[in-house]
């Protein structure tokens, strides 16, 4: 606990966020892990130093939406089991596992809604420096688009995976599908970070531009569908808020 009240839970707490991304790419694990972590943290650090918590309406939303997945979660289970119920009995060990079941996904699922909360407290107080998480974004995402270019071009990534099939690279993913997503997911913090990062540098159009493409033709060639299209409605978003306030 000394080295890290030394370290500061702070630190800790944006150092955990700021993996995030990395996260993504381990796994649901590393996911869960990482959302747990910031949350012990960040509750520590909240209820050590009596950080105010602002109570607005965006909390209230945040509440009743996850109270409302329970409960229907619960009625879903109610539901599926009435006819058998008025008909004949259930089994009751299949209705209990059921039960356990959407109680344990509807408890793990309001870890976003314990996310969201400590992340709206800390960030509210201007405690959350958020200049790491896109840094990391924007490294991992520019990795990740290299790599599949250089999967689709090789045949096989810098690590030396090869792709599941001609036309879906997903680089160092391997065999999971899923770097389009995981493109798209992060291509708007990460383009954000690169075009205010060097907006008053010499090349910062070049480097927009380069990013741009480069996020693009990786998530073509990643072989998923839906990721790109959500890809360039996100882009068009993007440049027409950042034309706007550039105008402000």
């Amino acid at each position: 606990m000394n080295l890290i009240n030394k370290i500061s839970i702070l630190h800790l707490t944006n150092l955990i966020l700021s993996l995030i991304p990395l996260a993504f790419i381990l796994g649901n694990p590393a996911i869960n892990i990482n959302f747990i972590a910031f949350i012990i943290l960040g509750s520590i650090y909240i209820i050590k130093n009596k950080i105010n918590f602002k109570y607005n309406t965006t909390i209230l939303i945040l509440a009743s939406l996850f109270l409302f997945i329970i409960f229907s979660s619960l009625f879903n289970l109610i539901t599926k089991y009435e006819k058998d119920f008025i008909i004949i009995v259930p089994d009751a060990l299949s209705y209990h596992e059921d039960l356990i079941k959407y109680l344990y996904k509807s408890f793990i699922f309001t870890r976003f809604f314990f996310f969201i909360l400590i992340f709206f407290i800390l960030a509210s107080n201007n405690l959350l420096n958020l200049k790491y998480l896109l840094i990391t974004i924007s490294i991992l995402t520019l990795i990740l688009s290299f790599d599949v270019i250089f999967q689709n071009i090789f045949e096989y990534d810098i690590f030396g995976i090869k792709p599941s099939a001609p036309g879906d690279n997903s680089g160092f993913f391997g065999s999971e599908l899923v770097a389009g997503g995981y493109l798209q997911r992060f291509s708007m913090p990460a383009i954000f970070f690169l075009t205010y990062y060097f907006h008053d540098k010499k090349y910062s159009s070049l480097i927009l531009v380069t990013s741009i493409i480069l996020i693009g033709t990786a998530i073509i060639l990643s072989g998923n569908r839906m990721p790109l299209p959500l890809y360039f409605l996100s882009l068009l978003l993007f440049l027409t808020i950042s034309k706007n306030f550039n105008k402000e």
